[in-house]
C-alpha cells in the first residue's frame, strides 16, 4: 500500500474523531447536547465551563476511557495504519 493512500486515510479518520469537537464549537445546540450526556438534562453554567475547559482532554479525567467506542475503533485503526506505513509502505 502506498504511503499516499494511508496518510489520506488517517487524515480522514482523525477529522472523524474530531468532528464531534468541530460541530460543538460551531453549534451551541450540539455542545449543550454534549454537556447534556455527560452532566444530566439541566447543565449549570459551571458544567459548561468546565466542558470548554476539558473539551481537549478526552479519556483521562476518571482514569478510565470515556471516548466512545468508535473513536476507540478509528484510532487504533490510525494507529495500526501508521505502523504498517513504516514498516511495509512504499512510496
Amino acid at each position: 500500500m502506498k504511503i499516499k493512500t494511508i496518510f489520506w486515510i488517517c487524515i480522514s479518520l482523525i477529522f472523524l474523531q474530531g468532528l464531534p469537537l468541530f460541530l460543538s464549537i460551531i453549534s451551541p445546540e450540539f455542545k449543550l447536547t454534549l454537556v447534556s450526556d455527560a452532566f444530566g438534562s439541566n447543565p449549570s453554567e459551571d458544567a459548561i465551563i468546565i466542558f470548554n475547559t476539558f473539551a481537549l482532554v478526552v479519556g483521562l479525567l476518571k482514569g478510565e476511557p470515556t471516548a466512545p467506542l468508535p473513536v476507540i475503533i478509528m484510532c487504533l485503526i490510525t494507529l495500526s495504519l501508521f505502523y504498517y506505513g513504516s514498516k511495509k509502505g512504499t512510496i
